[in-house]
């Protein structure tokens, strides 16, 4: 099996995120670029040619010192958040969701990128750090409160974190871990077989009194303290005010950025992509009124979040007074992000990537230039006995990729494997007859095509007839050993479960504090030894 795999073999990639990573020429002008991220020294030049304003970047740096230093940061992070200070440092930054206990792997693959660049350009002698962006502000606590945990019968457990008593629509950044924590932990130790002392580092950061966020950044200080991950939480207030200036821009400004965004998305149209966020019903920012985050939506002369409406200027005054009140929402996002840090490279997902193409548009009305978008690493975990049934079975993970999406994946791997079972001298028989009655047929429409060519339609479909019910005999001797061979269900059970859980990339369900677990001391430098950051691809690592 090959270490690293084209992405254009995951099912459902977009063609806008494929052509990124495999044909960049052809997306360029929607990213404000000339060149592939991956190109030689393309991030290298990019970091020479960023600038930050000194007065802003003290502001920053003192902020994230406070915040890393109250989630535990270690003497690496020390050392980083020192050389953030000094003016020519620039930041490799990428984010995500505050999920519960970490997340899925996604969350450590993408923060692993960001360190593996940041030591790259190091390397080559340009001062830079990684920083990850809490996705905090986000108030969609159900896309955040669950863990999913793979069982010993290659099943996903869901572990879920009980509805807050917060206000709906809270940022969940702000949502206070309550007694029910424990509860929560104590299904986690069960669903992954975990000794109360080999969860302890998960239950110290989610503990009672904590947010989603500070959790969320515990866990991530503690995984990444050895090579100093800073991490970067927006609802800090000290942030928020070093931010208005951007955010008043954007309000004032709010029906160029939207005359900006509708002719990108016709470009995008155009060229035969989709636009990632659907711009009719998203909201460039959001206004927080008593606890809840409501959508600013402009209108002539003004603009109304929630029940309330407020003139520009009074919107751009309320900025001012308090800034910590504004969020800004996906599309607007990383242009808050670019404005607060020295932004060398930012490290996105399929789905940021493909709204980086919109939201790129944004950049020159209110004056900025965007970074270049670095693919995350994109990669699957394979125990040893996942990679003993793969190379016995002769299966590839695409061919279980590739299963059937809408029934019962594990039954049809089963079935794939029985067939392998199949008594060799049968399975030869069924293929003999099978290839004579194909051959026979063929002859048969030679012959009919000369004789009366009407009727070869006909004869061809009654050809495909006989072949089907050679498959479907082979097919239903399949299934007939599948029931009687628990050994081969218990077998796709893994294999899914490993590779394919819930008809999705491993990296996006499995929990990212069950797979340290189950890795142990090793976690997370295996993956920071193994990993590729320069590779596009999909990669494979042995666990």
């Amino acid at each position: 099996m090959p270490i690293c795999l084209d992405q254009r073999q995951i099912p459902g990639l977009s063609r806008l995120y494929a052509d990124y990573l495999y044909q960049f020429d052809r997306v360029a002008r929607f990213y404000g670029a000339s060149a592939s991220p991956f190109a030689p020294r393309v991030l290298a030049a990019a970091a020479r040619n960023v600038s930050h304003a000194s007065g802003l970047r003290a502001r920053v740096t003192a902020a994230l010192a406070a915040g890393n230093r109250a989630w535990g940061a270690g003497p690496a992070t020390e050392e980083l958040l020192a050389l953030l200070g000094r003016p020519e440092t620039v930041v490799i930054v990428t984010g995500q969701q505050v999920g519960l206990f970490g997340g899925p792997l996604l969350t450590v693959y993408k923060a692993l990128t960001a360190v593996l660049t940041a030591e790259s350009l190091r390397a080559e002698g340009v001062a830079a750090v990684p920083v990850f962006w809490l996705a905090s502000q986000d108030h969609d606590f159900a896309e955040i409160n669950q863990a999913w945990i793979l069982g010993a019968d290659g099943e996903p457990r869901r572990v879920e974190l009980p509805p807050p008593s917060a206000p709906p629509l809270s940022p969940v950044g702000r949502i206070v871990l309550g007694p029910e924590v424990g509860a929560t932990l104590d299904a986690f130790a069960q669903a992954t077989g975990a000794a109360p002392d080999a969860i302890a580092p998960v239950a110290a950061a989610y503990r009672p009194g904590e947010t989603l966020a500070s959790a969320f950044a515990r866990l991530l200080a503690q995984w990444f303290a050895p090579w100093g991950l800073i991490v970067l939480d927006p609802l800090d207030p000290a942030l928020a005010a070093a931010a208005a200036p951007v955010v008043e821009q954007a309000v004032e400004r709010h029906a160029e950025l939207a005359a900006a965004l509708q002719q990108r998305n016709r470009e995008l149209r155009e060229a035969g992509y989709h636009a990632q966020v659907h711009t009719d019903g998203a909201a460039l920012l959001f206004l927080e009124t008593n606890g809840q985050r409501q959508a600013l939506r402009f209108r002539a002369g003004g603009a109304q979040a929630g029940a309330e409406r407020y003139s520009v200027a009074q919107l751009a005054a309320l900025v001012r007074a308090e800034p910590h009140r504004f969020s800004p929402g996906a599309l607007l996002r990383p242009l808050v992000q670019d404005y607060l840090l020295p932004s060398a490279a930012q490290v996105t997902g399929p789905a940021e990537t493909a709204y980086l193409a919109q939201s790129s548009a944004l950049y020159a009305v209110l004056g900025q230039a965007p970074p270049p978008r670095l693919p995350r690493l994109s990669a699957t975990l394979l125990d040893a006995r996942t990679r003993r049934l793969l190379e016995k079975y002769q299966l590839t993970v695409p061919e279980i990729w590739g299963l059937d999406t809408h029934g019962d994946a594990p039954a049809a791997l089963a079935a794939h494997l029985a067939r392998q079972t199949v008594p060799a001298g049968l399975a030869a028989d069924l293929a003999a007859q099978r290839e004579a009655a194909a051959q026979g047929f063929t002859a048969v429409v030679s012959e009919v095509a000369d004789l009366d060519p009407s009727l070869v339609d006909f004869v061809r479909t009654a050809g495909d007839k006989v072949r089907h019910q050679f498959d479907q005999v082979e097919a239903k001797l399949a299934r007939s050993l599948a029931r009687r061979q628990e050994d081969l269900a218990r077998q796709a059970h893994h294999l899914v479960g490993q590779l394919y859980p819930q008809r999705q990339l491993q990296e996006r369900i499995w929990n990212s504090a069950a797979a340290s677990l189950r890795l142990g001391p090793l976690w997370p430098a295996l993956l920071h030894d193994q990993l590729q950051a320069a590779c596009p691809d999909h990669q494979f690592v042995d666990i």
